[in-house]
């Protein structure tokens, strides 16, 4: 079973030698519409088809060159990945926020990171099938020291990304950014944790959930143009880019078991 959110990128603009980051900050939140407006001039078509510029967020972080502001502008790609999109409008609101913050605009990039567009899936194990209880016992076992250990993390995760990595690189999409998006996630609470969670239902079978970031599309980039990546989209069937990021949790999941 499988479910996804809307799929949202995120860009981030990075402001630095500002007077005032708190004013700054108002500012820009105050102007949020406009903002939002205007990066939206900047993909007539993505807006036709119901996408465009959502939400705006900025953070204050005090790094070694000092304070700086940093603007997230959240855009609905719909099937694309949408990197070159985002980035354009970056690149376009830019002065404006220099013009609000007085102060100097540097990163203009996507993130990476893509939190707001997730994706999860779901799957319950017969015990029996997976060679009794005993067994089902020892994964959780396994999975126990996974959560709690970065050591055994990485490989857990591995192990997970093995399936995910390989959809991603046959159906045209970027693999570093998926690997180091859900290695980041799996570090969300602080500590590097394992990605899927493992329990035992009321009758001892498996009950396995996987939830991650999954920024991929299926228009645009080597999705669209290589006649490979076309094959595969076609044999998996999916219809937009959520579809997509489903199978890649679902594979995950089934990965993982089988690996284990």
């Amino acid at each position: 079973f499988t479910t996804s959110t809307e799929p949202v990128m995120e860009v981030q603009i990075q402001t630095v030698k500002v007077p005032d980051a708190h004013a700054a900050r108002n500012k820009i939140l105050e102007n949020r519409d406009e903002i939002i407006s205007m990066a939206n001039t900047q993909d007539p078509a993505l807006i036709d088809l119901g996408g465009g510029a959502r939400d705006i967020d900025v953070r204050i972080l005090d790094g070694r060159m000092g304070r700086m502001l940093i603007t997230h502008l959240a855009i609905d790609t719909k099937d694309a990945m949408g990197a070159n999109t985002v980035n354009r409008m970056a690149e376009y609101v830019a002065p404006f926020i220099e013009k609000l913050t007085g102060g100097k605009v540097y990163m203009r990039v996507v993130n990476n990171y893509a939190i707001r567009r997730l994706a999860r899936a779901r799957a319950v194990f017969n015990k029996e099938a997976l060679g009794g209880e005993d067994v089902v016992d020892g994964m959780l076992y396994g999975y126990d020291c996974a959560y709690h250990d970065p050591h055994r993390a990485t490989g857990h995760n591995k192990g997970t990304l093995n399936g995910i990595t390989a959809v991603v690189l046959a159906t045209g999409n970027d693999t570093r950014a998926v690997e180091c998006s859900c290695h980041a996630y799996a570090a969300r609470d602080g500590q590097y944790r394992a990605l899927p969670v493992w329990e035992k239902n009321s009758d001892g079978d498996l009950v396995g959930t996987l939830e991650l970031p999954v920024p991929v599309g299926m228009v645009g980039g080597m999705s669209h143009a290589h006649p490979t990546a076309k094959a595969a989209l076609k044999i998996l069937g999916v219809k937009s880019s959520r579809e997509l990021g489903e199978v890649l949790a679902a594979v995950g999941l089934a990965q993982k078991v089988a690996a284990e």
